[in-house]
């Protein structure tokens, strides 16, 4: 977004000064939330392709990407797996038998250097009800 013209759109779409915050500056931080957001989900939705586009490769390409695509342990845990060189969950009790396990997600992802799973991310959001008092004042989710 050019410089030259986000006072401008700023304006026309309403925004105003707050203390700390120009009507511009504020703008600007909301449109780069967003633009995040939607670099996110297009990652997520990507992703998602890619893996039912996988499903459906024939012949010998199928027996050489089911050999290169295999899921592996991740270690340090049971609960997770590597699949497609990305994060995944072992089964879909994970966050329900141990909620502390929706944060463990995101730090073996960075410990390990993964990206997210589409079937993690949606069992992660589905699950996200389980985030209440008592995980809240978990000592080990609060590490």
């Amino acid at each position: 977004l050019h410089f030259d013209i986000q006072r401008e759109i700023a304006e026309r779409l309403g925004y105003t000064t707050h203390p700390g915050l120009s009507a511009v500056e504020r703008f600007m931080k909301h449109y780069f939330l967003v633009a995040k957001d939607v670099g996110d989900l297009t990652r997520i939705f990507c992703a998602a392709l890619e893996e039912e586009q996988a499903k459906h490769v024939p012949g010998f390409n199928r027996i050489f990407l089911t050999f290169s695509r295999r899921k592996r342990k991740l270690a340090g845990t049971s609960d997770f797996i590597v699949d497609n060189h990305r994060i995944n969950i072992a089964d879909d009790q994970v966050f329900e038998r141990d909620p502390v396990n929706l944060l463990r997600l995101f730090w073996f992802a960075d410990k390990h250097g993964l990206e997210f799973h589409p079937d993690a991310l949606k069992l992660l959001t589905r699950s996200l009800g389980l985030v209440n008092k008592s995980l809240r004042r978990d000592e080990e989710a609060n590490r």
